[in-house]
């Protein structure tokens, strides 16, 4: 009975996003607005009527198509950055670990449409420390080639 309330009640807040995107579809309703109740629901969530669980459909109607746009706009830029930096590291674990901070960045939009991801500060957090650190492994392999040389040059002089 439980999963079944929970259901009905995130469907609940997809039809409220909908009515709510059709009322302003090109610039969204803007953040710290209350997306429209057309069906009256009840629930302790204090802020239910400011963030719902399908936080894409939610970000849509916050920002409207152009926001929304712009959004998944740079989301793509940074994921078409790491593949195209993983595809230039030769350092295995560098190589690995680009891949895995792009499936990450991934991950958070799709686990976004189901629950609330997009607010909550610990996931935003780290997606901003994984979408800083994917263009520093190219500088992080340049230097670690460069201490490697060094070494090895003091190694033969030795």
């Amino acid at each position: 009975a439980e999963d079944f309330s929970s259901g009905l009640a995130r469907q609940h807040e997809n039809y409220c996003l909908a009515v709510t995107f059709r009322r302003a579809p090109l610039l969204g309703i803007g953040f710290g607005n209350m997306h429209d109740w057309p069906i009256r629901a009840w629930g302790a969530f204090a802020l239910k009527g400011y963030i719902t669980h399908n936080e894409i459909l939610w970000l849509l109607t916050k920002t409207g198509a152009v926001g929304f746009f712009f959004f998944l706009f740079f989301l793509n830029l940074i994921v078409l950055q790491g593949a195209s930096i993983s595809r230039q590291l030769r350092d295995p674990y560098l190589r690995a670990l680009c891949v895995m901070m792009t499936l990450a960045i991934l991950n958070q939009l799709v686990v976004s449409y189901v629950d609330m991801q997009l607010t909550y500060y610990r996931n935003m957090i780290y997606l901003g420390i994984l979408t800083g650190m994917i263009p520093t492994l190219p500088i992080v392999e340049k230097k670690e080639q460069g201490e490697l040389a060094w070494r090895r040059k003091a190694f033969e002089e030795c």
